[in-house]
């Protein structure tokens, strides 16, 4: 299975398209500064798609 690192998820480019690769079958690791609980909540969201997340 692939990997993509994702910088930013809590937001922007990051936060639209976590979703889009893991519907592709990549798994992903997401990476953010500041906005711990937007992350959280967006990775709770891809996760719902039976998806491997690494925070």
């Amino acid at each position: 299975m692939k990997t993509v690192v994702i910088t930013g998820e809590s937001r922007g480019i990051g936060k639209k398209n976590g979703p889009r690769i893991v519907k592709k079958g990549y798994q992903i690791v997401v990476d953010y500064l500041v906005n711990k609980l937007e992350v959280e909540e967006v990775v709770t969201k891809i996760k719902l798609t039976f998806a491997v997340v690494f925070v």
